[in-house]
């Protein structure tokens, strides 16, 4: 009986450091993968907080602006450009873990609604009147806020995530 058992003992230690091996693979793996998409999301993130912390006080600007009652002689259209980064890991943010995701996504939402609000704005406001366009700059203004209140912490978790090592028992 022992030697059976002396046999198949090699058996079971390859099969349990193969199933290791595949297993502490694929969590670097994973670990890698997360930590490059944290790297790209906090530089496509920084770009976009930096254009608010610019853009928003032209926005209060035109604010004050149409609060004195004159109104807006012309307004550049506005395109919405794409996240090119966000959209390519969007279905890869839990590898960042949930908080992260969670304000990344949050961010990136309030991003997506100023750019709305704003690209509205500058195709309407000759069309509707004073009352209308203040509103939906309020909006736009609004959603900046947030994502740039949202966007600060995002960012600083993304570079902790980002700059951090790997551990096999973490």
């Amino acid at each position: 009986m022992a030697g059976f058992f002396a046999s198949f003992t090699p058996i079971i230690v390859a099969l349990l450091a193969a199933y290791a091996t595949v297993f502490l693979a694929e969590d670097y793996r994973r670990f890698r993968d997360g930590t490059s998409l944290a790297a790209a999301l906090a530089g496509e993130l920084q770009a976009y907080l930096e254009a608010f912390e610019r853009g928003t006080p032209t926005l209060e600007a035109i604010r004050k602006h149409l609060d004195s009652g004159v109104p807006l002689r012309y307004m550049p259209p506005f395109k919405p450009p794409s996240d090119p980064v966000y959209d390519a890991g969007v279905a890869r943010l839990g590898l960042l873990g949930p908080e992260i995701a969670r304000d990344v996504a949050y961010t990136y939402q309030n991003v997506n609604a100023f750019r709305v609000a704003y690209s509205n704005m500058t195709k309407t406001y000759l069309k509707v009147e004073t009352h209308i366009v203040l509103g939906t700059l309020d909006g736009a203004i609004a959603a900046a806020t947030k994502a740039e209140e949202r966007g600060k912490l995002a960012l600083k978790q993304l570079d902790v995530r980002a700059r951090a090592r790997y551990r096999i028992f973490s």
